[in-house]
């Protein structure tokens, strides 16, 4: 999943706007599932129905942790 895909994806379904600067590393990756997926199958739910859920949690005010996500460590130690 790249994060320019995702970021895009919730900017539609939060309709707002999603302004990306620069350009992402080939590996810019949130997630590369394809290992687990190879051994476990595919998930029951598919990413759009999660993606959309989060969006629903986020436009009525679902509680968040306000922690950072990491997202910007590189090697892999968060």
């Amino acid at each position: 999943l790249s994060v320019r895909a995702v970021a895009r994806r919730f900017g539609v379904l939060l309709e707002k706007p999603v302004r990306l600067t620069g350009e992402e590393a080939p590996d810019a990756l949130i997630c590369d599932p394809s290992a687990l997926c190879a051994r476990l199958g595919t998930p029951a739910t598919p990413l759009e129905p999660v993606m959309e859920w989060i969006a629903h949690w986020v436009r009525n005010g679902g509680a968040s942790l306000n922690k950072a996500t990491g997202f910007e460590i590189r090697d892999g130690r968060y």
